[in-house]
């Protein structure tokens, strides 16, 4: 398992980069039901297979003396409440690029909390379960990154490079595309495909 330090995490939620604020991502889960009595090495009984529990920790960060200005950026006034679109990024000993693992999922904000700096606030985000509200139903927020946070401009073209190769697998599950759109001026189109050309998303 590849180690890395946590300035080579990036954290982005509704569409506004928090990485260069974040002092710290909480515990990133994905736990699958057992029964409460059963011992490790016993089968798994009486469980939906394929449903698991996927939790966030608190996310915490540094803003310029205003609480509130984080997420007014994303149109949420600092709610104490609500859903939240997490992705966390996680680089190998470096900057996050294309392949390396990522966390995505949409979380229950549980409540808002702020303590006054001397000329800043320290916000702690505490995420509760996924939420209900969620779309996703495919049940695993593991991931690859198929691009890292850059600036793509008409100039540059579509990109037809080839991309993320994972070790040439399949899944009967199929699979979801998230992404953060972080500015646009409305005309772009975004677009993950297969080996053979087929679209995902």
């Amino acid at each position: 398992m590849t180690r890395t330090h946590n300035k080579h995490i990036r954290a982005y939620v509704d569409g506004v980069d928090i990485s260069g604020y974040t002092r710290s991502v909480g515990t990133l889960g994905w736990m699958f039901d057992s029964e409460p009595d059963a011992a490790v090495t016993d089968a798994v009984k009486n469980v939906v297979i394929g449903k698991c529990d996927i939790q966030a920790g608190a996310i915490s960060a540094f803003l310029d003396n205003d609480a509130a200005g984080l997420f007014v950026l994303a149109g949420k006034a600092a709610a104490d409440h609500g859903t939240r679109n997490v992705m966390v990024a996680i680089g190998a000993n470096a900057a996050p690029v294309q392949g390396d693992n990522v966390f995505a999922w949409k979380f229950e904000q549980t409540s808002y909390q702020m303590e006054q700096g001397s000329g800043f606030v320290v916000v702690t985000i505490p995420l509760g379960g996924a939420s209900s509200q969620s779309t996703l139903t495919y049940k695993k927020p593991w991931g690859k990154l198929l691009a890292e946070k850059q600036t793509r401009l008409v100039g540059a073209g579509v990109n037809a490079a080839a991309g993320v190769d994972d070790l040439g697998t399949t899944s009967a599950l199929g699979g979801i595309f998230i992404y953060h759109l972080f500015a646009s001026d409305g005309t772009l189109t975004l677009n993950a495909e297969v080996a053979d050309g087929t679209n995902i998303w």
